[in-house]
């Protein structure tokens, strides 16, 4: 339950204030380049909410946002344990654990589907995949956030919504067809026929195009 002080103006003021200061951790963390570093920030900014959440009465974010403080140190540890997908079904059944334990109403319940929903976009490889993933993830905090009267969660859940659909229009997410943007760096430039003559050949540098039929077998080399 929410203290006395905070129910009032100036107890109301810190904590939105607090909560605009994870805001801007968690819109800023997108911004850096080194993945510790972004990490480093998310988990500053769930930490944030966690006090948010905390000052607003609201367990349940609270303690959703505690979880996926852990849940990020996983997902970023490097080693085979940490990539095993066991971790997938360990915060699943936490994040419904503790949504259960810390009911309150009908809308408590939609951080836990959000969450839910986010734990397993995480491992999701395919970058688009992803983006939909998180995407499907931000109604249920949005109309938690509106209800519970968190302003600065409601901008931050708008703004990732943003975000992400303007990412799947930019990578073509929503077309039925693999998106290319991320996998022309990858492509060679050259062509299926184009081969490199071998300095050593008998055909005076000209290229020719391979046929498996032609192809030298070993004994011709005896």
């Amino acid at each position: 339950m929410q203290s006395e002080f905070f129910q009032t103006t100036t107890g109301n003021i810190i904590i939105q204030a607090i909560g605009i200061a994870a805001m801007s951790l968690t819109i800023l963390c997108y911004q850096l380049k080194k993945r510790n570093h972004i990490l480093m920030m998310q988990y500053s900014g769930n930490a944030l909410w966690c006090v948010h959440y905390f000052l607003l009465g609201t367990y349940t974010a609270l303690a959703l946002n505690f979880i996926a403080v852990f849940r990020g140190i996983v997902y970023s540890i490097d080693k085979k344990w940490a990539r095993s997908n066991i971790w997938v079904v360990v915060f699943c059944s936490f994040t419904i654990a503790f949504g259960i334990i810390t009911y309150e109403n009908w809308y408590s319940l939609l951080p836990t589907l959000g969450t839910t929903i986010a734990t397993v976009a995480l491992r999701f490889k395919n970058e688009n995949n992803l983006r939909k993933g998180y995407l499907a993830a931000q109604p249920p905090w949005l109309a938690y956030n509106i209800l519970v009267g968190s302003i600065p969660g409601a901008l931050t859940t708008s703004f990732t919504i943003v975000s992400v659909f303007v990412s799947l229009i930019r990578y073509k997410g929503f077309s039925r067809r693999p998106s290319t943007a991320l996998s022309e760096e990858k492509e060679s430039p050259a062509n299926d026929t184009d081969i490199i003559p071998d300095s050593n050949d008998d055909t005076d540098g000209q290229a020719q195009s391979f046929s498996p039929d032609k192809a030298e077998k070993p004994q011709d080399r005896l």
